[in-house]
């Protein structure tokens, strides 16, 4: 009975500290983390509304629709789709689909760490697995 009361107090305080000015502590460890999760088991069944109170209070658009805002401002791709992977509710595993002429003469390490690096930021948040990269140029995509 204890243990149901601890784990009530603590989804409490967590939604209160994900919604107040001390976020910054639930985002050093992230609201999925292995830390936070080995910690306070608790934390698994409010990672939704972690995440939407990490939205709302940063003005996000959401983290798929993040990651096609930057890879279109970094690659100015022909084609882009950036969509959930498989059954991913929480969109913390996306599928990317990326044609530019920034590709032009690099090899597929290359092509797929120019992609990384222009959403390293939601890789180091709520984006927890790129499940599929497909990188390709205009050129390839025309064959």
């Amino acid at each position: 009975m204890q243990h149901r009361h601890n784990a009530l107090y603590l989804t409490i305080l967590l939604a209160f500290l994900a919604a107040s000015s001390c976020h910054g502590f639930i985002r050093s460890f992230g609201p999925c983390s292995p830390t936070v999760n080995a910690i306070y088991p608790a934390t698994r069944a409010i990672r939704p509304l972690l995440a939407s109170a990490e939205g709302s209070m940063a003005g996000d658009v959401g983290a798929v629709e993040s990651c096609r805002l930057k890879i279109e401002a970094a690659l100015q791709p022909v084609e882009l789709i950036v969509k959930s992977s498989n059954d991913d509710p929480n969109g913390s595993h996306i599928a990317l689909r990326v044609v530019s002429a920034a590709f032009e003469g690099k090899n597929r390490v290359q092509r797929q760490q120019i992609v990384y690096k222009a959403i390293w930021e939601e890789l180091s948040g709520p984006i927890h697995a790129v499940d599929e990269l497909v990188c390709r140029t205009p050129a390839e995509e025309s064959m």
